[in-house]
């Protein structure tokens, strides 16, 4: 929206109007402090006369239950003064609540992995661990420092390399779904036979 050195309105476009229950036609020439009332009223008409003394503001605005990221910068008019201020509004409700969603999400998983008596890791593409349970260090004698960046492959006995290797494919080509399989795993005091451990692998949609 542009706003002239009173604050008031001369120009609206976006779809925040239609959320905010404004038209062009409604809101040209009223000021912004009439158009939104109480506390938030008050807190953007001061970010907006910052932006008239030449202060361009970027911040998080509550409205009517959503949260918008707003940048307000002075507008230099022909003689090169500030003639008035320009604000972008941006709707990050839903943004903020999915990042919200994985925060939680991440914090569960490891509260569930870094209390398992399984192995749990986390490998990308290539199959290089980027992230193992403490489990590790019981099962395998390696702890996750030591495992991270390593080849998941590495552990793998070698007469089982080739079936982990496709079963691996298999996971990454099916989206949702997972795999089991079975394989004798290296420990630090068995490099290459140690027990055979079943394995169960599914995608996830992220990578690490």
């Amino acid at each position: 929206m542009l706003l002239d050195r009173d604050l008031c309105l001369r120009m609206a476009e976006g779809p925040a109007l239609d959320e905010l229950g404004w038209s062009t036609g409604t809101v040209h020439g009223r000021p912004l402090e009439e158009l939104v009332a109480g506390e938030p009223g008050r807190t953007l008409v001061a970010h907006c006369r910052a932006a008239l003394e030449g202060e361009a503001r970027s911040f998080e605005f509550p409205l009517d239950g959503r949260t918008h990221f707003v940048e307000a910068v002075p507008v230099i008019g022909f003689d090169e003064g500030i003639s008035g201020v320009l604000a972008v509004s941006l709707d990050v409700t839903d943004r903020q609540q999915a990042e919200e969603d994985l925060r939680t999400s991440e914090r569960d998983f490891r509260l569930l992995t870094e209390n398992a008596t399984d192995f749990v890791s986390r490998q990308d593409r290539e199959a290089r661990l980027v992230y193992a349970s403490p489990s590790s260090r019981s099962l395998f004698g390696f702890t996750p420092d030591e495992l991270a960046g390593r080849s998941g492959f590495d552990f793998v006995h070698p007469d089982d390399l080739e079936h982990v290797r496709q079963t691996y494919r298999e996971v990454l080509r099916t989206p949702g779904g997972f795999r089991r399989s079975a394989s004798a795993c290296a420990t630090r005091t068995e490099a290459t036979c140690g027990p055979r451990r079943a394995v169960v692998a599914s995608p996830t949609t992220q990578e690490s």
